[in-house]
């Protein structure tokens, strides 16, 4: 049975839109679950600035007059209906609602459909397909519009990717097709204990990206098969563990109430907090280049990882401060979700920076994204069996809003 579901990433500066069709051999949720994340395709896609559209709406009619303004030579076809919409935000959702974190936008599934009308009126031309597909969209009843949190939508993606590795390591086969050569949608930091390898357990996802996002995957049914469920905590108070830390929140309750983990380990407001902080303290010299470079840059992740990647001091001295906040937020994010199963880094900052995740790369007076990790006293040698793998897969989002969509319309 086929279906086709839009799924949708709002993050806080980007959004990335998918047309995917799910095969599942009979529709029943097993089969789906059992045929893995190879059920879903992606047919079509489009990524664009949120910053670009009013609303969500807006930029679903953008998406009708780019497909349908296709020929038909570039050999797509639109399906005959879409079975639903299924949006991943990056923000608290609750009864299909959500303003998100990081933009200015809300999104309810109880006005999309009025909101998708609206933004079509207001087209000078529109085709006559188009037209259709707008109605059609706007048209979906509310339960066929499905608003969960980024995160939970992330972990769809990575349950079924978790079904495959312990069907692998069930069947005897190698741990080596977690190389990124023999499968690019993730990479392994750290393989987890033999002993464990396969078992049933809950895992956990932590996402640097313009925010910094959590989940736990809960495994829930005796075949040890996970199910996500959303976390907002990123948003609990930063707990420093070392001196520099403690200077450093000390700092920054200078500018807010309230220092949480975002803060100082979110991609867009942690490295400017830690890069102002450091200019602060006289670590770094406010005449130095990359301070100069993130004067006027609002989101300076960018051109720290990229001074980082040139080696320049400077910013490895940002990234190090950084990664070691990091890896603390990891380890205390697993042992309150006791996922032994791994630990997963999703979002757009782990890929670039997988050489110092591994160690491949050191930095000055750096203990490491997995030594800050397993820094947890007499929780060090659990915290060590744990898997640590890097998400790769950028269309993981969107196939998990689409898997978790089709799995609620059962």
């Amino acid at each position: 049975m086929t279906k086709y579901i839009l799924a949708i990433d709002v993050g806080g500066t980007k959004i990335h839109l998918g047309l995917m069709r799910i095969d599942a051999a009979d529709g029943s949720s097993s089969a789906l679950r059992s045929q893995g994340s190879g059920a879903v395709q992606l047919v079509d896609e489009l990524r664009i600035p949120a910053s670009q559209y009013r609303s969500l709406g807006a930029f679903i009619v953008h998406w009708t007059q780019a497909v349908c303004a296709r020929p038909a030579a570039a050999g797509f076809q639109l399906p005959d209906a879409i079975a639903a919409i299924a949006i991943g935000a990056a923000g608290p959702v609750r009864n299909q609602y959500c303003q998100l974190t990081n933009l200015s936008w809300a999104i309810d599934a109880r006005s999309l459909g009025r909101e998708i009308r609206e933004s079509r009126s207001q087209l000078r031309t529109a085709s006559a397909e188009a037209g259709k597909l707008c109605d059609q969209l706007a048209g979906l009843p509310t339960e066929r519009i499905c608003v969960m949190n980024d995160l939970e939508a992330i972990g769809f993606a990575i349950a079924a990717l978790e079904d495959e590795i312990s069907a692998g390591a069930a069947s005897g086969s190698k741990d080596n097709r977690l190389s990124p050569s023999t499968d690019a949608r993730y990479f392994t930091v750290r393989h987890g204990s033999a002993t464990d390898s396969g078992s049933a357990g809950n895992a956990a996802i932590l996402a640097p990206g313009t925010g910094l996002g959590e989940a736990i995957l809960f495994s829930s049914s005796a075949d040890g098969r996970l199910s996500p469920s959303a976390s907002e905590g990123s948003h609990a108070s930063f707990a420093p563990t070392t001196a520099i830390e403690i200077e450093l929140l000390n700092f920054l309750l200078t500018r807010f109430p309230h220092v949480s983990f975002e803060r100082v380990a979110g991609g867009r407001d942690g490295f400017r907090n830690i890069l102002d902080f450091m200019v602060a303290s006289g670590r770094l010299n406010a005449a130095q280049e990359l301070v100069v470079n993130c004067r006027d840059v609002v989101d300076c992740g960018p051109p720290v990882l990229s001074a980082a990647e040139a080696g320049h001091p400077e910013a490895e001295a940002v990234l190090a401060l950084y990664l070691q906040i990091l890896g603390s937020e990891a380890g205390n994010l697993a042992l309150k979700s006791l996922s032994k199963r791994g630990l997963w880094l999703a979002g757009g900052i782990p890929p670039r920076i997988l050489p110092w995740l591994t160690g491949e790369r050191k930095l000055p007076g750096d203990r490491g994204f997995l030594g800050a990790m397993t820094a947890k006293g007499r929780f060090h040698d659990l915290l060590a069996t744990i898997p640590v793998r890097v998400l790769t897969d950028s269309g993981a989002a969107l196939r998990g809003a689409a898997l978790g969509a089709y799995l609620r319309m059962r």
